[in-house]
């Protein structure tokens, strides 16, 4: 990725690009915020995944606690997603 610094245009301030042209500040903010979402909702699948796989593997007395911590990354994507 090609680094420009900020070139004041009309309305709108311009940021960077993969190619190295410049775009609008608008889309700049709207593709860091699907990426922002994207990883947070990888992690958030990651930490479900680890959870339920501890909930099968681990000990009788641990288990609970897993089952816990996979219920509580459930909550937290349905917080995210409302």
């Amino acid at each position: 990725m090609t680094v420009k610094r900020f070139k004041p245009v009309a309305a709108a301030a311009i940021s960077l690009s993969e190619n190295g042209d410049y775009v609008r500040y608008e889309d700049y903010v709207a593709r860091v915020a699907e990426v922002r979402a994207q990883a947070r909702n990888e992690l958030i699948d990651e930490l479900e995944s680890r959870f339920n796989e501890m909930t099968k593997a681990l000990p009788a007395e641990l288990q609970d606690g897993a089952a816990g911590a996979a219920a509580f990354v459930s909550t937290l994507r349905e917080g995210i997603v409302s």
